[in-house]
C-alpha cells in the first residue's frame, strides 16, 4: 500500500511540474533621461527622434522556463501617460512575440519606441492633427508645462507552444519601466 500511495504521489508531483512548470522572469529599463527630469524635447516628434538617434533607450530581457525549446513568449505592451500625476492616456496593444534575452547582458533586446503608444499619446495631448493636412503648426506645438510619468508594461499572455501542443501562460511577470520627464 504504501508503495502504491508513494508512486502515485510522485505522479502528482511530475505532473504539477509539467502543468505549472511555465516561469518568466526579466527586467525592463529606459536609459538616458537626465537625473533631474528635464528635458530638451517637448515637441513630441523630437523626443520621438532622439529614441531613435540612441539618445533614450527602451531595452528589456526575459527568461522563460516551460515554453518550448525556443521561449518564445507573446506579451501585451501596456502604456500609461500620465501629466501631473493625471492619466491622460492607456492603451495596449496585444499578442507581440518576443525571444528571450540575456538576463545578465541588460538590453540585449531593444524594444522600439513605437512598440508602445507613447508618441501618439503625447501628440495627441498636445492637439488633434487632421488627417487631411500635411503640415499642421500643431504638429510642433511644445507640448504643455509640467511633470510627465510614462509606465511602460510587457505583460506575458496566452503563447502556443508548440512542444507541448497548447497554449501556455508563464507565472510571474516583468517589472514595469518608467520614465519621468518635466517639461518647462
Amino acid at each position: 500500500m504504501r508503495k502504491i500511495t508513494g508512486i502515485l504521489c510522485m505522479m502528482i508531483v511530475l505532473s504539477a511540474t509539467a502543468v505549472f512548470g511555465q516561469r518568466i522572469e526579466g527586467k525592463m529599463a529606459v536609459t538616458g533621461f537626465p537625473r533631474d527630469g528635464v528635458i530638451k524635447e517637448v515637441v513630441p516628434v523630437d523626443l520621438f527622434k532622439s529614441f531613435k538617434e540612441g539618445k533614450y533607450k527602451v531595452s528589456f530581457s526575459y527568461k522563460a522556463d516551460g515554453m518550448g525549446s525556443r521561449g518564445i513568449v507573446l506579451f501585451d505592451l501596456k502604456t500609461t501617460v500620465k501629466r501631473d500625476g493625471k492619466t491622460i492616456h492607456t492603451s495596449t496593444r496585444k499578442g507581440w512575440p518576443w525571444l528571450p534575452g540575456d538576463l545578465f547582458l541588460p538590453g540585449d533586446i531593444f524594444v522600439p519606441i513605437e512598440a508602445f503608444d507613447v508618441i501618439p499619446a503625447l501628440q495627441k495631448h498636445v492637439g488633434d492633427v487632421p488627417l487631411s493636412s500635411l503640415h499642421d503648426p500643431k504638429a510642433e506645438r511644445p507640448l504643455p508645462i509640467g511633470k510627465y510619468e510614462i509606465m511602460l508594461e510587457m505583460v506575458p499572455v496566452a503563447t502556443w507552444v508548440g512542444d507541448r501542443e497548447r497554449e501556455l501562460v508563464p507565472d510571474g511577470k516583468i517589472g514595469p519601466a518608467s520614465i519621468v520627464f518635466v517639461v518647462k
